[in-house]
C-alpha cells in the first residue's frame, strides 16, 4: 500500500533531481517559443481566433466576441482577452497577430509550472520537472501549443485544477482557490466542459477513494464553489443582460447543441464512429502507454484505492473526461488536448521506472534521429539558397508555392544556429542524467521544430498564409461599390479578409441577396459558381499558393437591361 505523506517527500536521489532548473527553462523556452512570431494566422482556427482579437483591437466589444463585424458566440471569450492585451503591451514591436499568440506561450507556461506542481506533490521534490518534460513529448501537443486556440487556455485551467486538487486535502484554502481558478479558466475558455468535467470528478472521489472522505475536502470544495462562482456567472450574466438571443446561441447551440447533437449538422465536426479510436493512440502518445504501465506498477495501490492524492484526482480527470469526449456527438483531434495534462502526471512515475539501458537506448535513438534530420534540413535548406530553386519534393510542392524565391535570413539563420549549439552542448552533458532518455526525446523535438520554425517557415507561410490571396482580392475590387455580399466564405476566411484588407462583407447565407454590386464566392476546385452560370462577371479569380482545393471568385453584378 502507498504511504501517504502530508508534503511532499524529500527525494535528493531522485532522477529528475539531475535535472539541473537553467537546463529545465531552456529546453522547454526552445519547445515553446518557436513558431509563436514570425508567421501570419492559419487555418483552420488561428484565422477566427484572431479574427476576434482583431475586432477587439479594432475597438471592438469585450464582452461580445466579434468576428468580421458580426457576433461569434462559439467560444467564451477568454482567449481573445488574453491576445488582445498581449497584442497591446508587445506593440509596435511585434505585429498583432505575433503580440496576440503569446498569449498562447503564457498559457503553456502556467500549463507546463502546474503540471510540474502536481507531480512534485504526488511524487516528491525534483520529480515535476520530469512531469513538465513528459507533457511535450505527447504527439499531438507539438503544432497544437504554437496556435492560437481556445483549447490551449482549457488546457492551463485543467492543469491548474489538477494542482488544486494535488493540494486540497492538506491545505484546503489553497487548494480550494487553485481548483476554482482552474475551472473558472477552462469555462472561460471554452465553456461547460472544464467546470462539468472537474465538477465530477470532485464528486466521485469521495465515493472511489477513501482518503476524499474528510472535512477538510468539503472546506475545500466550498472554497473552490466560492472562487469559480464569479468566473462562472459574471460574463455570462452580463451576456444575458445585453442579448437573450445571444446567450441562447452561445450556451444552447454551441454547449449542449454541440454535445447532444442537434446544433451539430450546423456547426460542423461530428464524432463519427470510432473517431476517437483512430486519434486518441497517436494523439496522446507515448502518454497513454506510461500512464498504463505507471498504473500497472502501482496495481496494487490502485486495488486498494490508496494512490497519492494528486494520483487518484488525475486519474478520474481523465476517466471523466474520456467519457464526455466519446459520448458527445462534436469531436475534433484538439478536443483530446485536455486529455494531457492528467496523463502526462500519470505516466511520470513509469518514466521513473526506466531502467539505464533504456534510458541509454532511447537517448541514442533521440540522437541519431534528431542530428540526422536536423543535418538533412539544414542541407536542402542551402541547397535551395545556392540553386535559388524551389526543391521539387512531391510532399511539399503539393501544397507550398513552387516559385518562392528563397533569400538568407539573417535572424532566422542565427536563432537555428543558436538551437543547434545548444544541443549539442547538451548531448555532450547528458550521459550525467539518469533521465536521460526524456531529456534526449524532448530536446530532439524541440531542435527539428525550432529548425523548420526558423528555416522553413517563411516558405510554409507562404502557401497557408492568405494575405497574398486577399491582397490580390483587394486589388481587383472597385473601391466606388454600395456593398460585398459573399457566399460560402469560412470564418477563418472572413477573419482574415478583415485583418489583412479591412473588407467587411454581408453574408449571403444570413442576408440572402442584399443588392450588392459585388459578391465573393468560395468554392471549391471544378465546382462552377452560381453567378458564374447567370451572367455575372468574373472580376477576379485567385487561391492561396499551392492550394489545390479551395477557390475564390470575385463577381460583378451583370448590368440591369433597359
Amino acid at each position: 500500500m502507498e504511504t501517504q505523506h502530508s508534503s511532499p517527500p524529500a527525494s535528493p536521489a531522485a532522477p529528475a533531481a539531475e535535472i539541473d532548473i537553467p537546463v529545465l527553462l531552456l529546453l522547454l523556452a526552445a519547445f515553446v517559443l518557436p513558431g509563436l512570431i514570425g508567421r501570419d494566422p492559419w487555418k483552420p482556427d488561428e484565422g477566427y481566433f484572431f479574427g476576434m482579437v482583431h475586432s477587439l483591437l479594432q475597438g471592438g466589444d469585450w464582452l461580445v466576441p466579434m468576428l468580421a463585424g458580426e457576433p461569434f458566440m462559439e467560444k467564451p471569450p477568454l482567449i481573445m482577452w488574453l491576445g488582445a492585451l498581449c497584442a497591446k503591451l508587445t506593440a509596435p514591436i511585434l505585429a498583432p497577430h505575433d503580440g496576440a499568440r503569446l498569449a498562447v506561450g503564457l498559457c503553456m507556461a502556467t500549463t507546463l509550472l502546474a503540471v510540474g506542481a502536481t507531480a512534485r506533490r504526488a511524487l516528491g521534490t525534483g520529480h515535476g520537472r520530469i512531469a513538465a518534460l513528459t507533457l511535450l513529448t505527447s504527439l499531438g501537443i507539438l503544432l497544437n501549443s504554437h496556435m492560437l486556440i481556445a483549447d490551449i487556455p482549457l488546457m492551463m485551467g485543467i492543469a491548474i485544477a489538477l494542482c488544486g486538487f494535488a493540494r486540497i486535502l492538506d491545505q484546503p484554502i489553497a487548494g480550494g482557490v487553485m481548483l476554482g481558478c482552474g475551472a473558472g479558466a477552462g469555462f472561460l475558455a471554452k465553456g461547460l466542459l472544464a467546470p462539468g468535467v472537474i465538477g465530477v470528478a470532485a464528486l466521485l472521489l469521495p465515493v472511489v477513494f477513501r482518503q476524499w472522505r474528510k472535512r477538510n475536502y468539503l472546506r475545500g470544495l466550498a472554497v473552490a464553489g466560492a472562487v469559480a462562482l464569479p468566473w462562472l456567472v459574471v460574463w455570462p450574466a452580463l451576456l444575458y443582460l445585453r442579448s437573450p438571443t445571444l446567450f441562447a446561441e452561445w450556451f444552447w447551440q454551441n454547449n449542449i447543441g454541440r454535445y447532444l447533437g442537434y446544433s451539430v449538422a450546423q456547426l460542423g465536426a461530428t464524432n463519427d464512429p470510432g473517431y476517437w479510436q483512430r486519434t486518441l493512440p497517436w494523439f496522446a502518445f507515448p502518454l497513454w502507454p506510461l500512464a498504463a504501465w505507471s498504473l500497472w506498477l502501482k496495481r496494487h495501490a490502485l486495488l486498494a484505492r490508496h494512490l497519492s492524492p494528486a494520483l487518484e484526482a488525475s486519474l478520474l480527470v481523465l476517466l471523466v473526461t474520456l467519457g464526455v469526449l466519446t459520448s458527445s456527438a462534436s469531436a475534433r483531434a484538439i478536443y483530446a488536448l485536455s486529455l494531457l495534462p492528467p496523463l502526462a502526471i500519470l505516466a511520470t512515475p513509469a518514466l521513473l521506472q526506466l531502467s539505464a539501458r533504456a534510458n541509454r537506448s532511447i537517448d541514442w535513438a533521440a540522437r541519431l534521429i534528431a542530428g540526422g534530420i536536423c543535418l538533412l534540413l539544414w542541407y536542402a535548406w542551402l541547397l535551395t539558397l545556392y540553386s535559388g530553386a524551389t526543391p521539387d519534393w512531391l510532399q511539399l510542392t503539393q501544397h507550398l508555392p513552387g516559385n518562392y524565391p528563397f533569400a538568407a535570413a539573417g535572424i532566422g539563420m542565427a536563432c537555428a544556429l543558436s538551437l543547434a549549439v545548444l544541443w549539442v552542448l547538451l548531448m555532450l552533458r547528458l550521459k550525467n542524467i539518469r533521465s536521460r532518455g526524456l531529456v534526449s526525446w524532448v530536446a530532439a523535438v524541440a531542435l527539428l521544430w525550432g529548425t523548420v520554425a526558423t528555416l522553413w517557415f517563411p516558405w510554409i507561410d507562404v502557401g497557408k498564409s492568405y494575405r497574398a490571396t486577399f491582397q490580390e482580392l483587394q486589388a481587383a475590387l472597385p473601391e466606388q461599390r454600395n456593398c460585398l455580399t459573399s457566399h460560402g466564405l469560412g470564418e477563418s476566411e472572413r477573419g482574415l479578409l478583415h485583418y489583412f484588407t479591412g473588407i467587411l462583407t454581408l453574408r449571403h447565407e444570413l442576408h440572402g441577396d442584399p443588392g450588392c454590386d459585388y459578391v465573393l464566392v468560395q468554392s471549391t476546385v471544378g465546382e462552377i459558381p452560381w453567378w458564374q452560370q447567370h451572367g455575372w462577371q468574373v472580376l477576379w479569380r485567385g487561391n492561396r499558393p499551392g492550394d489545390r482545393r479551395e477557390r475564390y471568385w470575385l463577381f460583378a453584378r451583370p448590368p440591369v437591361a433597359n
